[in-house]
């Protein structure tokens, strides 16, 4: 059993219990998803299974999109609605009309600070780890891109509104939350979030963990998105060896005989194997 499933994760599980569930049920020795979802947040997670796993990491940059419900007006320590309340700001009071200023001004590429509570590593521990433990530390800000971004709700009564974000990879749509209300004077933080699409992905398509039947996705039909080349060496390439190929530089999914071998790199006319399927 090889290649990838669409899983939708339930609101409350982590996406480790997502893997723990699906690698019993599928009695499987090597498991793995191609970006993490916090526990409150729920939507689509691809899971690689067996060979599928060595490939998880080509997944990983594919742009993402959400649909995300903001506070305003409150900050919690872990910009979502599991922390703990840090600020309050009792006078503020949602507009409409100065959102969708803020909406079209908000800067499409920038420099992102990930929120605290986060996977970050400084100095080899988890970030999150850190912050528990109420550690001080900073964290590097990232070079993010928002690709589309618009108003799907507000609700000016309750301080909330609901957005669509189409995202690059390393984004964190916590920090988006603050940084959006930080530019309106104000504080925020994340109450729901839906992953509905990664790449050409969609949630639609998706499994609930409960399924009785799951549709496994071939590792190269799942990388599609990568070009295709046809090699007449099939043994070098199999053998992780370096061979002459005449084509522009750049990823491809590698083929001989019509059979998919792997992930290879080309530069400068020379074929390199990434990721080899055997």
């Amino acid at each position: 059993m090889d290649g990838f499933i669409l899983i939708k994760k339930p609101k409350g599980w982590t996406s480790y219990d997502v893997i723990r569930v699906l690698k019993k049920l599928f009695n499987v020795k090597k498991i793995g998803h191609s970006g993490t979802l916090d526990p409150f947040a729920e939507g689509l997670l691809i899971i690689g299974i067996n060979r599928a796993t060595k490939f998880i990491e080509f997944l990983m940059n594919l742009p993402k999109e959400y649909i995300a419900k903001i506070k305003f007006g409150i900050e919690t320590d872990t910009l979502d609605i599991d922390g703990e309340v840090i600020n309050y700001d009792n006078d503020f009071k949602l507009n409409k009309k100065v959102l969708e200023m803020a909406i079209k001004d908000f800067p499409r590429d920038y420099e992102q600070i990930p929120p605290k509570f986060s996977a970050k590593k400084i100095d080899g521990e988890r970030a999150y780890e850190l912050a528990r433990e109420g550690k001080e530390f900073e964290l590097k800000p990232k070079l993010v891109s928002i690709y589309d971004l618009r108003i799907e709700d507000v609700n000016e009564f309750d301080n909330e509104a609901i957005f669509y974000l189409k995202v690059s990879s390393g984004f964190y749509v916590r920090s988006f939350a603050r940084d959006l209300a930080n530019k309106m004077g104000t504080f925020g933080y994340l109450t729901e979030l839906k992953r509905i699409a990664i790449g050409n992905f969609k949630l639609e398509k998706a499994h609930n963990i409960d399924d009785k039947e799951f549709k496994l996705i071939e590792i190269d039909e799942a990388l599609d998105f990568i070009e295709k080349i046809e090699i007449l060496d099939c043994r070098k390439f199999k053998n992780g060896q370096i061979t002459t190929y005449k084509y522009k530089d750049g990823i491809y999914r590698v083929y001989c005989d019509s059979n998919f071998l792997g992930i290879g790199k080309i530069e400068n006319n020379l074929l390199k194997p990434l990721k080899v399927l055997i």
